[in-house]
């Protein structure tokens, strides 16, 4: 069958001298997983319509539970998918990029920096070899199944060989290995985070308030100089800076940036022996940060973003997964 949307207007958008174009479809019409072309008419009549050349994948997974995931052998991603997801069938990865290619053109693997290539196991120093033709370079994680039931899902995914502090594509297979549809961008993106929020340690001081809802949950009354307890295993320096943003915004962009100019902070090594500086920072896995909460909003949950490398270049500011609700005073 052919599917086509309804043909619509281009709308022009103007950002200072930044000028460019949007359209909005309705896009119920046509089945999640399904791979299209998006057609241009230049002239307007609707009847000169011709490839413009760029591809669109009508994604079936909408939404995720956290934006973040932890490097570890069974991480549980969960997710939105209200049609086109199947359990045990519909399968999901990360990577880098997503190939837009028929799963017949494309066999995922595990590749490292090294151009490991290993079909079903680990990279290790043992089956070093470059990647059978084919074989995307951008997937960075095996294929996982997901299990559920509309609009719930979720998949358990080895996320060991990602890098921590760096971003990757949600890329997905409505129908599996063996169906027609496209392996593609689902639009979404995941945080690879360290970051959990921990218990106070024994002779700490400061204002806090434990974890609520397991490592990745914790409230803050709403003042300033809030104590936040953290645990980060990997990654963590003395210059990461943390920043609070709401729940409709990203952790990069122009509303994270108007985060970080309201007052990022840095992390400080936490307990008696990191604080005298024995560690200096240096293997600490236990830190902390103080937060000014004060000027937000009582009753509502924040997003937890961070910056290990603070005022460096080499990361950006992302989600850590952690979500902070504010409480009266």
């Amino acid at each position: 069958a052919v599917h086509r949307s309804q043909a619509v207007p281009l709308r022009e958008v103007r950002t200072g001298t930044d000028i460019s174009w949007e359209a909005m479809w309705d896009l119920r019409n046509l089945p999640a997983g399904l791979g299209a072309r998006l057609c241009i008419d230049f002239e307007g009549s609707q009847a000169n319509f011709g490839d413009s050349g760029v591809p669109i994948y009508v994604a079936g997974v909408s939404d995720l539970d956290r934006w973040a995931v932890r490097r570890s052998e069974h991480e549980t991603l969960k997710l939105t998918c209200k049609q086109g997801c199947a359990s045990g069938v519909s399968e999901v990865f990360l990577a880098e990029e997503c190939p837009l290619v028929p799963p017949s053109l494309f066999e995922p693997g595990l590749v490292s920096a090294s151009e490991c290539y290993s079909k079903f196991g680990e990279c290790s120093s043992n089956n070093f070899s470059m990647r059978p033709p084919r074989i995307s370079g951008a997937v960075e994680s095996r294929r996982s199944r997901l299990s559920g039931q509309p609009p719930s899902w979720e998949a358990v995914m080895d996320t060991r060989h990602l890098s921590v502090g760096k971003d990757y594509r949600l890329c997905t297979d409505l129908d599996g290995r063996e169906g027609p549809l496209l392996v593609a961008d689902s639009g979404l993106v995941v945080r690879v985070t360290a970051l959990e929020v921990a218990s106070p340690p024994p002779g700490s001081s400061g204002s806090f308030v434990p974890a609520a809802q397991g490592p990745f949950s914790a409230k803050l009354t709403r003042a300033k100089n809030q104590v936040l307890h953290l645990r980060c295993a990997e990654g963590c320096i003395v210059g990461s800076r943390v920043f609070l943003v709401s729940q409709s915004s990203s952790c990069r962009g122009a509303s994270a940036m108007a985060a970080v100019a309201a007052g990022s902070s840095a992390l400080i090594p936490d307990g008696p022996v990191a604080g005298g500086g024995a560690l200096g920072g240096f293997g600490a896995s236990a830190w902390r940060t103080s937060l000014d909460a004060s000027f937000l909003t009582t009753g509502s949950t924040y997003r937890l973003c961070a910056d290990l490398d603070g005022l460096g270049s080499l990361f950006t500011p992302g989600d850590t997964g952690i979500q902070v609700a504010i409480v009266a005073n």
